[in-house]
């Protein structure tokens, strides 16, 4: 039993990790590529618009994952920045009808929506607070899985104790 319950907790444990680092594991490439294919469903851009959009979007996803791998922990207003920048960037290559159209599907496009709408939460200032929630979590968990552990020992030496009484 007690085999069976510290096996269930690790694959917990485990499930939890790897949905945090699968969390956004696009690549900057694949990131674009959506963004194109949704893009290009919504808005008539003829070549040059496709190509300079690309490399609008390109630029951002880098700079993106620039910032959080760098360690500076990005806060959400640096997001909102890079975002407005890439607005802009947007504007000089869209026609007004374009850009006003882009503005209404924004959402859409964006790979990565739905996947973590808590960086929109005031309560999550920047990622450094969720990772630290996280971390409380994981240490939460770590800790009743360890009265558990007390438990079932405890439980283990009951029964071995009426064991050695019966016999």
């Amino acid at each position: 039993m007690k085999k069976l319950i510290l096996i269930l907790a690790v694959f917990l444990m485990g499930s939890f990790s790897a949905m945090a680092q699968t969390r956004g594991a696009m690549s900057t490439d694949q990131k674009v590529d959506k963004v194109m294919e949704n893009l290009s469903q919504q808005i008539n851009l003829n070549e040059d618009q496709k190509a300079s959009v690309k490399q609008i979007y390109t630029d951002m996803y880098n700079e993106a994952e620039r910032l959080k791998t760098s360690g500076e922990q990005p806060t959400g207003e640096t997001l909102e920045q890079l975002k407005s920048q890439t607005d802009d960037k947007l504007k000089e290559v869209l026609t007004e009808e374009q850009f006003n159209q882009y503005q209404q599907v924004k959402e859409e496009i964006n790979p990565e929506q739905g996947q973590d709408n808590r960086m929109d939460d005031p309560q999550y200032k920047d990622r450094g607070e969720m990772d630290k929630d996280m971390q409380e979590m994981e240490d939460h968990m770590d800790e009743e899985i360890d009265e558990m552990d007390e438990k079932i020992d405890d439980k283990i030496e009951e029964g071995e104790e009426q064991m050695d009484d019966r016999y």
